[in-house]
């Protein structure tokens, strides 16, 4: 994560709307989804790259949620918004929390961005309780003919133009796009978690299955 810091450091005090103009506002249906999956009402959550916090938003009332950031601007537009998180300025792959402590660890957007993807997972797998839930929201390269041609030209013309045209610059949206279609597939990503030691792994594919919810239960040796 650390090699994007400065990125979201420049677009966090619009980093909400940039998420709806690249996702035509779907993100925010997606995000809601997050709901069905927490269950109960005491848990422990830990939003892995909370960003400003938006993904919460959508479990605030299932427990105490605290927030892992390494972006300090993301941190202070979050605490701003949402009073409700306890950000802690860190990094993904060294989590400043001890083994067992959470419930569920929650995840938007952030799998692709991380240094070392294997250790961020190990990570949290190490800071779930036995039986605790990962839940991540993540893009992957789209793989039909029909959405590789679509997304290419919506977020690899059109997006970067009007962004650039209003920002100065579109390397936030090249960025997207290339670590979209640079990042690994679902099945390899399932199987990473599976390498890692998380059970019972499962997907729900979301609108043009370009984006998905991946759920693993950290299982056998804490």
């Amino acid at each position: 994560m650390s090699k994007t810091v400065g990125l979201f450091n420049k677009i966090a005090d619009h980093y909400e709307l940039f998420n709806i103009l690249t996702s035509f506002g779907i993100e925010i249906l997606w995000r809601k989804r997050l709901r069905k999956f927490i269950k109960g009402k005491n848990n422990l959550i830990l939003d892995f790259g909370a960003g400003t916090g938006v993904f919460s938003e959508y479990v605030k009332n299932k427990g105490t949620i605290i927030g892992i950031e390494p972006s300090v601007e993301m941190i202070k537009r979050g605490r701003e918004k949402r009073d409700f998180i306890k950000f802690v300025n860190s990094f993904g792959e060294n989590l400043p929390f001890k083994s067992n402590t959470f419930d569920y660890v929650i995840s938007a957007y952030v799998m692709r961005n991380l240094d070392s993807l294997e250790n961020g997972l190990k990570e949290i797998k190490r800071v779930l309780k036995l039986e605790g839930s990962l839940i991540v929201l993540e893009f992957f390269p789209p793989q039909s003919s029909f959405f590789k041609f679509f997304f290419r030209i919506y977020l690899g013309k059109i997006v970067p133009f009007f962004y650039r045209l209003f920002q100065g610059s579109a390397l936030p949206v090249n960025y997207l796009y290339n670590s979209i279609y640079n990042f690994m597939t679902k099945d390899d990503f399932k199987s990473l978690l599976e390498k890692i030691g998380f059970a019972k792994i499962k997907e729900k594919k979301l609108v043009f299955r370009i984006s998905f919810y991946i759920k693993g239960v950290k299982s056998g040796e804490s």
